[in-house]
C-alpha cells in the first residue's frame, strides 16, 4: 500500500514553550476531498494510506529531527503546504528527504505556487504541484504518481518531466464546498491537539487589493452554506470539543452577505460554552448595531486594514473605502471592548517617507487601534504589484518575504528611517523578543537524551569537553526554536570553545531558530560575541529576512544573543554595560542574593535564583516586589527554578501553563 504523508510547518518563533499556530486546515481539506473521492468503484486510493504528519513532530522539532522522523514514516508521496513564512524550510526538508529517499514523489501547494514563482517552480526538490484550492486536483494528481501515469490532462498543475518544467495553465473546475465534510468533523486533523480552530466560510474576496493574493486564486467568491457551518459550530460548540478560540479566516468576514446570520447563531451557542474569537473585518463597513452583533458573539479581538490614510496611495493600490471611516469603525471596535490590531503598509506605488509620517500622526491621533502592525510591503508571488512591478518601479527581493526595498517616491534607506520613526511615535520596539526559558534546575533536566523525542536547551558548563558525538545527537533531536546555553569563562581572549559546538549544529539545522545564552562571572570580550554570531548567523532564515528592512547590513535577529551579567548596584555600571553590549546582544540581569528591598531597584529583563527552598509567605513578598518593581513588563521576569516559573506564569502573568511544551534539557 502506498504512504501519502502531508506535512505544513508553523511560522517561525522564538518562543519554545508556546505552541504555534499551526493547524493544517488546507491538508484537511485535502483529506476530506480524498475520502470523498474513494467512494469511486475505479479510486486507486483505496491503496493509499494517507495521514498528516502530527503536530508533535511539525511543530517541535528543528530541520534534522523533521527530516528523520518524516523518512521514519517512509511516505511514497509528501504533500506540503508551502506558505511564505515555512517555504524556504520546507523545501530544505523536501531536499534532505529526497536525497535519502530519491523515490519520494514531492507534492507542493498554497499560495506560494503561483505560475509567477519561478524559484519554486524550478526548486529540484519539487515534481509536482497545485495551483489555487486543491480538492478538485489532489485524487488524480495521486492516483496518476500511484499509477506511474500522465499528468498532462489535470488542469491547474505543473510537474517535471524529463527535467523539463510542464505547466498546466488551464482553468479547473470550482471545487463544491459541500460536497464533502468540514474538515474537523471526521478528524483529520484532530482539533483536541490544538484548542484553536481556524474555520474558513467563504473563499475568495470581492475587493481588488493589488498587493493581495487572495482574490486572484479565485473567479469569484463562494461560501461554505449556512446548514454545513451550523453543523460544525455546533461540534465546536459542545462541551466534548475542547476549543476555546475560534478563528473565523475570511479575508473580509463581514462581506459575506449573510454574516449576521452567522454571529446570530455563535452568539446562541455561547449559553453552551463561551468561545474567544477572532476575525479580519472591513471596519468602514460596520454599523452601530453590528458592534453589537460582535459583541455579543464573542469577538474579542479583529484586524483592520487601514494601509494608509492617503487616499490618493489607497486608489493606486486598489484599495477601496474611505481611511477616516476606516479609522472612526476602528475607533468604535476598540471603544465597544474589542482589541484591534490595525494595519499600515510601508512602501506603497506612490507613497513618500513624509505622506508616511502624515499616516502615523493621524492614526495616533485617531486612537483607532490598540496595536499597530507595520507591514512593509511585499511583491507577493501571483500580486498585480508582482506582475506590474516593471512598470511600477517596484525593486523587491526574489525571496520570501519578498519585501520591496525601493520605489520611484520612497528611497531604499527611507525604509528603515520610517520604520524608526514608527517605534519613536509609539513607543515600541518593532523586534522586541522576549528571552527563552531560563529554568536550568536539575528537575528539568534529561539523563540519557537518546532515549527522549527531542532537546529543546543545551547547558554546557566549561568543565566538560563536549564530543562530537553528543553535538551530533543534540543536533538531530534539536527542537525548533534550540536554545544554547553556556557556562563558562568567556572574558578571556582565545577561548570560544563554544563555535566547536555551533557551527556542526547549524550545519545540519539551517532553518532552526536559535537562542544563544553566554554566563559567565565577568562580562564577555565583546569579540568573542562577534566571532559567535558570524559563525551562527543564518542569512536565509525567514525571521531575518522579515526583520531586514529594519536592520542594517549583516545585522541579523537570528541567533539571539542573551548575556547574563550579574546586576551592578549603581546605574552608572548599568548603563555602561547596555552601552558596551547593545551592537552584539541583549543583557539579562541576574540577582542571586537579594533582599525584598533590593528588587524594587532592579532592571529587566531580570533572572531571579531562588535555589534554597523558599516559604510561601517569602515568595509572596518576592512576587509582589517583583509586580511593583516591573508592572510593564512581567514578562520580562524569569526564574531559574522551574516550580516558581509556573507559579509566576500562571499566577501572576496569568497563563495557561498547562498548554505548554514541556522543555527537556540536557546539562553537560
Amino acid at each position: 500500500m502506498k504512504k501519502i504523508l502531508f506535512i505544513q510547518l508553523p511560522p517561525p518563533r522564538f518562543d519554545f514553550c508556546e505552541s504555534p499556530l499551526n493547524i493544517p486546515l488546507a491538508a484537511g481539506f485535502m483529506m476530506s476531498a480524498i475520502l470523498y473521492g474513494s467512494n469511486r468503484a475505479d479510486s486507486a486510493i483505496r491503496e493509499m494510506d494517507t495521514a498528516i504528519l502530527d503536530h508533535w513532530n511539525a511543530d517541535i522539532l528543528g530541520d534534522q529531527g523533521l527530516i528523520r522522523s518524516i523518512e521514519i514514516l517512509q511516505p511514497d508521496i509528501l504533500c506540503i503546504t508551502l506558505y511564505v513564512w515555512n517555504v524556504q524550510r520546507s523545501l530544505f526538508i523536501a531536499s534532505m528527504v529526497k536525497r535519502n529517499f530519491p523515490g519520494v514523489r514531492n507534492v507542493v501547494g498554497g499560495p506560494e505556487v503561483t505560475p509567477d514563482n519561478h524559484w519554486v517552480l524550478r526548486h529540484p526538490a519539487v515534481d509536482v504541484g497545485i495551483f489555487g484550492e486543491g480538492e478538485s486536483r489532489i485524487l488524480p494528481v495521486l492516483e496518476a504518481l500511484v499509477e506511474k501515469a500522465g499528468l498532462n490532462k489535470i488542469p491547474g498543475i505543473f510537474f517535471k518531466k524529463d527535467g523539463a518544467l510542464v505547466l498546466n495553465r488551464r482553468k479547473p473546475e470550482l471545487w463544491n464546498l459541500d460536497s464533502c465534510p468540514y474538515p474537523y468533523l471526521n478528524g483529520s486533523p484532530n482539533i483536541q491537539h490544538y484548542q484553536t480552530a481556524f474555520v474558513e466560510t467563504a473563499r475568495g474576496c470581492p475587493f481588488k487589493c493589488r498587493y493581495c493574493f487572495y482574490h486572484k486564486s479565485y473567479d469569484r467568491v463562494r461560501f461554505h452554506s449556512e446548514d454545513r457551518l451550523s453543523g460544525l459550530f455546533e461540534f465546536l460548540y459542545s462541551k466534548s470539543c475542547d476549543v476555546s478560540e475560534i478563528y473565523l479566516m475570511d479575508p473580509t468576514f463581514n462581506a459575506r452577505p449573510d454574516y449576521r446570520n452567522i454571529l446570530a447563531l455563535l452568539a446562541s451557542l455561547r449559553k453552551k460554552k463561551d468561545i474567544r474569537l477572532h476575525t479580519e473585518l472591513r471596519s468602514d463597513l460596520l454599523t452601530d448595531s453590528d458592534i453589537s452583533l460582535f459583541n455579543d458573539a464573542g469577538l474579542v479581538s479583529a484586524e483592520i486594514g487601514l494601509q494608509s490614510a492617503d487616499t490618493e496611495v489607497l486608489k493606486k493600490a486598489g484599495r477601496t473605502g474611505n481611511p477616516k471611516l476606516t479609522m472612526s469603525g476602528a475607533r468604535k471596535l476598540k471603544d465597544s471592548g474589542i482589541e484591534v490590531t490595525t494595519g499600515i503598509i510601508l512602501g506603497l506605488p506612490g507613497d513618500t517617507p513624509q505622506g508616511f509620517s502624515r499616516t502615523l500622526r493621524e492614526l495616533k491621533g485617531s486612537g483607532a487601534y490598540s496595536v499597530i502592525h507595520p507591514f512593509t510591503l511585499s511583491a507577493l508571488p501571483g500580486t498585480d504589484f508582482r506582475a506590474h512591478a516593471l512598470d511600477l518601479g517596484l525593486q523587491y527581493h526574489d525571496r520570501p518575504p519578498y519585501h520591496v526595498y525601493q520605489t520611484p517616491t520612497f528611497p531604499k534607506e527611507a525604509f528603515r528611517d520610517s520604520l524608526l520613526e514608527f517605534e519613536a511615535e509609539f513607543e515600541t520596539e518593532l523586534d522586541h523578543i522576549n528571552p527563552p526559558s531560563l529554568v536550568c534546575d536539575s528537575r528539568s533536566f534529561v539523563s540519557r537524551p537518546e532515549h527522549e523525542p527531542y532537546i529543546s536547551k543545551w547547558i554546557i558548563d566549561e568543565s566538560i569537553s563536549v564530543a562530537p558525538g553528543l553535538i551530533q545527537l543534540v543536533a538531530n533531536k534539536s527542537s525548533d526554536p534550540f536554545c544554547f546555553w553556556f557556562r563558562w569563562e568567556l572574558s578571556r581572549r582565545g577561548n570560544n570553545r563554544a563555535l566547536d559546538v555551533l557551527r556542526p549544529f547549524c550545519d545540519a539545522n539551517p532553518y532552526t531558530g536559535l537562542h544563544i545564552i553566554l554566563e559567565d562571572r565577568n562580562p564577555p570580550q565583546t569579540e568573542l560575541i562577534r566571532e559567535i554570531i558570524e559563525a551562527t548567523a543564518q542569512p536565509d532564515l525567514y525571521l531575518n529576512r522579515y526583520y531586514n528592512p529594519l536592520y542594517r547590513d549583516n545585522e541579523v535577529i537570528s541567533p539571539c544573543v542573551w548575556i547574563i551579567i550579574p546586576l551592578p548596584s549603581t546605574i552608572e555600571s548599568r548603563n555602561s554595560l547596555l552601552d558596551a553590549y547593545s551592537s552584539y546582544g541583549k543583557i539579562i540581569w541576574k540577582v542571586n542574593r537579594f533582599d525584598i528591598y533590593s528588587l524594587h531597584d532592579s532592571w529587566s529583563p531580570l533572572l531571579v535564583s531562588m535555589r534554597n527552598k523558599r516559604y510561601p509567605t517569602t515568595v509572596n513578598r518576592v512576587f509582589d516586589a517583583l509586580m511593583d518593581a516591573h508592572a510593564g513588563c512581567l514578562d520580562e521576569i524569569f526564574f531559574e527554578e522551574a516550580i516558581y516559573q509556573e507559579l509566576w506564569d500562571k499566577t501572576v502573568r496569568g497563563l495557561k501553563v498547562k498548554n505548554r511544551i514541556s522543555e527537556k534539557i540536557l546539562a553537560s
